[in-house]
């Protein structure tokens, strides 16, 4: 983090950094915020430079660097970060771990800062220990909460929180950004078409670590709709029974419902075709995806419940099928 105003360093949503960067300059902070906005969108990002930044306030010029550093790693002395990373939940015991030293006062500024990624995923016992806290949180508490929609937390804590959406940049912004970076071309367009400008997601695509199994998923997801589009049955049977278990088969419908999205872009004509990636582009567009949407809901429903694989992938090969070109499309 080279510079010392986060609201440079992050693109888009002017109005919510503008929002952010007052609230700083006024002394004036809620006790507790929420970022929300779609995976790869920026809010944890967001949320890493608002506390630098709060971090930062009233320090000496020459610590703000080492702060920033302490934050961004998480060892910063006024900080605790609990994320769900690749599990499912978080757990109350983790959340009370975290909340323990709240009331102690800070150790370098005026705040001491609690941050959860991906709140979302507090279970219940663990979103009414959160609740306690900010019921009567100490003056000093600044509690900074992550997640892809806030409807995914209890009534009871988001009437004690507020709520910034975050939107992802335009893809043209996204493409600008990886360009600076050094990584132009082709694949980046796709990706930031792909995901909707999403800087984070486009980043794990392109990433050396992630990128290659992502970048496999997505496109046996843009097989299966072209297939689907140009009515090859038998392609899209051998692509839905691909999948040997049920962890493989929710992993390709996640898949089909995050592109469909870009189905519909690409109808509107708001996205560029991209004919290396996506074999059937001109067909794709007669796709009808709001009733493929509600197909795929219907098997990730049906996958939760623990229905028997073979028989999901037999119906939804049918399924998919008729739905692809209902009414006509």
């Amino acid at each position: 983090m080279k510079s010392t105003d986060f609201t440079s360093e992050f693109k888009g949503n002017p109005l919510v950094l503008q929002t952010l960067r007052a609230m700083i300059d006024a002394r004036r902070l809620p006790h507790a915020m929420l970022f929300e906005g779609q995976q790869g969108c920026g809010t944890y990002t967001l949320a890493v430079l608002f506390a630098a930044q709060v971090l930062c306030q009233d320090q000496p010029a020459g610590q703000a660097e080492r702060i920033r550093r302490q934050v961004e790693e998480g060892s910063h002395p006024d900080l605790r970060v609990v994320t769900s990373g690749e599990r499912s939940s978080i757990s109350v015991d983790e959340v009370r771990a975290i909340i323990e030293d709240i009331y102690l006062r800070p150790n370098e500024g005026e705040k001491k800062i609690i941050l959860i990624g991906g709140a979302g995923e507090m279970t219940p016992q663990a979103q009414n220990a959160l609740l306690k806290v900010l019921e009567e949180p100490p003056e000093h508490a600044l509690f900074l909460l992550t997640a892809e929609s806030r409807q995914a937390l209890l009534p009871t804590v988001l009437s004690r929180v507020i709520c910034f959406s975050i939107l992802p940049p335009s893809p043209e912004e996204c493409i600008e950004h990886f360009a600076g970076q050094g990584q132009g071309g082709g694949e980046t367009a796709f990706a930031a078409h792909l995901f909707g400008g999403a800087i984070g997601s486009v980043a794990r695509y392109l990433s050396e670590e992630e990128g290659p199994a992502l970048q496999a998923k997505v496109q046996a997801a843009l097989d299966l709709l072209g297939a689907l589009a140009q009515r090859r049955l038998s392609a899209v049977a051998a692509d839905l029974y691909r999948p040997k278990n049920r962890d493989e088969m929710g992993a390709l419908l996640e898949e089909l419902t995050q592109l469909l999205p870009y189905c519909q872009r690409l109808a509107l004509g708001k996205v560029p075709p991209f004919p290396l990636r996506m074999k059937a582009d001109g067909e794709i567009v007669h796709l009808n995806t709001e009733a493929l949407y509600r197909e795929i809901a219907r098997g990730r429903v049906s996958l939760q419940r623990n229905c028997n694989l073979s028989l999901l992938q037999a119906s939804l090969s049918d399924r998919l099928a008729r739905a692809a070109h209902e009414g006509g499309q």
